[in-house]
């Protein structure tokens, strides 16, 4: 009698490992598009674009929904291995926040979106074998839950990371678990539904190709934002960024508005946008986490 070997991990679904890595595209452009504005090569960046902004959330519910579904498809591999994969993204969560706050001290992310998914992945996992009505439930419990039970005692760094403060923190990510935490969910009773299950091989070179990207997404967005943001702060330290002279006022602003006790990034995404016009207008540029004088109407400083 031949005896039992060791059950085989189940196959990864290229289809999902497709969509998490265009998803993973749609990250890359959207910080790619705030660096550009940062370093002074466009006037404006994702913060001072609704339909950036837009594109930006709808990015991190994907990413948030496939972890969701891919909990649901691992857990034949047992508890081990879905802890050592939570694991790994905490790690990667804690050295987004060691470098944000070197870079950028008063806009360090504390609670980002690998925060997220790392908090709600462990908090998840004894729903994978729940029926879908529950996980639907906790699923809309999560959603509902800010504009619920929202309260200004859950306001300050200590409390930030569950999102039921009245005053969102100053950060460059910000994902709370509440109302994130709903789109793992989401995910999750896609896959426990009796929903078919996608393919798990891709005919297309660019479906193949992206496929690829999404078995290393964790890697590519631990490694894309330095490598990029270090190319755009190298070419606007050599002085080539079109928009250098823009670049330079938009700095004298920002530096003002920091001596306010206002973030970094908040201050150049707000003089950016307001040394964009020719005329301030107000309410374009309104930043809630900038002070007040550099929201609607901010004049660059003489030039001797």
């Amino acid at each position: 009698m031949r005896r039992a070997g060791p059950v085989a991990p189940p196959r990864r679904l290229a289809v999902i490992d497709a969509a998490r890595g265009l998803a993973l595209c749609g990250m890359v452009a959207f910080h790619a598009d705030w660096d550009l504005a940062y370093g002074g090569w466009i006037a404006s960046g994702p913060a001072e674009s609704p339909v950036w902004s837009l594109f930006g959330q709808c990015v991190a519910v994907t990413f948030l929904a496939l972890s969701g579904y891919s909990l649901v498809l691992a857990r034949d591999r047992g508890l081990r291995a879905a802890v050592t994969r939570i694991g790994r993204v905490a790690a990667a969560a804690m050295l987004i926040t060691g470098v944000t706050g070197w870079l950028f001290p008063q806009d360090v992310v504390t609670f980002g979106i690998l925060h997220c998914i790392a908090l709600s992945s462990l908090l998840a996992l004894p729903l994978r074998r729940a029926p879908v009505a529950a996980v639907l439930g906790v699923a809309l419990l999560c959603l509902l839950a800010p504009r619920m039970w929202s309260t200004a005692a859950l306001d300050g760094p200590l409390w930030a990371w569950l999102g039921l403060g009245l005053s969102p923190p100053r950060t460059l990510d910000y994902r709370p678990l509440l109302p994130w935490m709903g789109a793992v969910l989401v995910g999750m009773a896609t896959a426990l539904s009796p929903l078919p299950r996608p393919g798990r091989r891709i005919r297309t070179p660019a479906g193949r190709s992206l496929a690829v990207l999404g078995r290393h997404s964790l890697l590519i967005y631990c490694l894309h934002q330095p490598l990029l943001f270090g190319l755009v702060m190298l070419a606007s330290w050599l002085h080539v960024a079109p928009l250098g002279q823009a670049r330079d006022t938009s700095r004298q602003c920002a530096t003002r508005c920091v001596a306010e006790g206002a973030g970094e990034a908040g201050c150049m995404a707000a003089c950016r946008c307001l040394l964009a016009r020719p005329v301030p207008e107000p309410g374009v540029c309104l930043a809630p986490s900038v002070p007040e004088p550099f929201r609607d109407a901010t004049q660059p400083e003489a030039q001797p």
